[in-house]
């Protein structure tokens, strides 16, 4: 089973995303805050991290990710 993090700026598809995760048979860990994403990360090492929100450039060239 693939483990998925998801990392969203809002719950307007979280239903739809809970459906397709358990047809896929994907174990799918869910935050918002990106903190709780990065202990997420080192403990549960998933297959794949999902971001949700705006990416922008910044100035020096830089990507960041609004959440």
């Amino acid at each position: 089973m693939k483990k998925i993090l998801l990392l969203r700026d809002d719950d307007s598809d979280i239903t739809a995303i809970d459906d397709i995760s358990e047809l896929a048979n994907v174990n799918l860990v869910k935050t918002k805050d990106t903190g709780q994403a990065l202990r997420l990360l080192r403990r549960h090492s998933p297959d794949f991290v999902l971001c949700t929100g705006r990416i922008r450039q910044k100035e020096n060239g830089r990507f960041i990710l609004e959440l």
